[in-house]
């Protein structure tokens, strides 16, 4: 996830040198940049999760269940 994460921010670095070096106007970038804002923000909170159940793991946190849920 970390690489996915790396690879968003850098194809929006690069949309904003597109843009600034005037090879595309930034009007045609706009819906692509949103898209990409939008995929980084989804794997940043992805990563976030998933680092807070390790934590939780490591210091023999169990999750909290909904017994509704369970099957039985």
């Amino acid at each position: 996830m970390g690489i996915v994460e790396e690879e968003a921010d850098e194809s929006l670095y690069w949309m904003e040198i597109v843009a600034d070096a005037g090879l595309l106007a930034k009007s045609r970038l706009e819906e692509l940049k949103k898209e990409g804002e939008e995929i980084l923000r989804m794997v940043v909170a992805s990563i976030r999760t998933v680092k807070a159940k390790v934590r939780k793991l490591r210091t023999g946190q169990s999750e909290i269940r909904n017994p509704k849920s369970e099957i039985g």
